[in-house]
């Protein structure tokens, strides 16, 4: 049985994602617990409303006169 190296390097994508959102995860309740206090089941509760994403170097997630509906919070410097 040979192994698709399409499958594999989607599998290897997911689990990179996955393990970046770990990541964010573990940072983001890091941050919580250094600043209030709030229970794992508060905390879950809280972080599902957070989407990771990802973004290139170099351009500006705000611009001047853009209107802002969210917050960022950079987990990672690439």
């Amino acid at each position: 049985m040979s192994i698709n190296k399409d499958f594999t390097f989607k599998s290897q994508t997911v689990l990179n994602k996955i393990l970046d959102l770990m990541e964010a995860e573990e940072k983001l309740k890091q941050h919580f617990l250094a600043n209030t206090t709030i229970t794992n089941e508060q905390f879950e509760y809280v972080f599902a409303y957070f989407e990771l994403k990802t973004f290139k170097k170099g351009p500006s997630l705000i611009r001047t006169g853009d209107v802002v509906d969210c917050e960022f919070l950079s987990s990672k410097v690439a």
